[in-house]
């Protein structure tokens, strides 16, 4: 694991993206087999098959299969986070996948994530592990600070310099020791940007 975050903040993040995307995929499952057995009833009762009924299965099938996908692959990135302590990521594409996998945690909030950059993405070299985390926990102090209905959304930003990320949405008049521990490891510095957001910013070449 990455000797930048502290071993039982790793092990817990570890633990709760795990549980929760133990749920969505069993969701995806279940989801199959309905309509796996929805069709076997169809063709088990002979005669004529409704042909509205029976264009809705491939249209569910096939939009579950891919949610699975998006999952297991999101799963597989963030388990490879940990494989070299720095290297260069690209943090847009980083950031989205980390909001897959907690796209469960904000709709039992009805809260949605969004994130947002450069169509290119903006490339750093860095501690995935530990920027992944990091975030992890600014997203979910975010998540826990706005009404439902609400989103939170981060925008990433690059430049000669590093990058910016500013998430918008959640109560930032300070910031939770939670996410300000995961900085110092990463270089990175973490501030209020105003009562409803916070400005992570990353330096480049460290």
């Amino acid at each position: 694991m990455a000797d930048g975050v502290e071993r039982d903040r790793g092990l817990r993040f570890f633990g709760a993206v795990a549980a929760s995307v133990g749920h969505d995929l069993n969701n995806v499952l279940s989801t199959i087999e309905q309509v796996g057995g929805l069709l076997s009833d169809l063709l088990a009762a002979g005669g004529a098959v409704d042909p509205k009924k029976l264009a809705l299965i491939p249209e569910r099938l096939l939009r579950q299969t891919r949610r699975g996908v998006a999952i297991v692959k999101r799963l597989n990135q963030l388990g490879h986070t940990v494989d070299v302590r720095r290297r260069g990521i690209d943090l847009v594409d980083s950031l989205r996948g980390l909001a897959v996998l907690m796209e469960r945690m904000a709709a039992r909030r009805s809260v949605t994530l969004a994130v947002s950059g450069p169509e290119a993405g903006v490339s750093l070299a860095t501690d995935p592990f530990g920027f992944t985390v990091l975030f992890y926990e600014a997203f979910l102090h975010a998540i826990g600070g706005v009404p439902a209905g609400s989103a939170v959304a981060a925008v990433v930003e690059g430049g000669a310099e590093g990058a910016t990320v500013t998430v918008t949405g959640g109560a930032w008049g300070s910031v939770p020791e939670v996410v300000a521990a995961c900085a110092p490891a990463l270089g990175a510095f973490v501030g209020s940007a105003g009562p409803d957001r916070l400005r992570v910013t990353l330096p480049a070449g460290l």
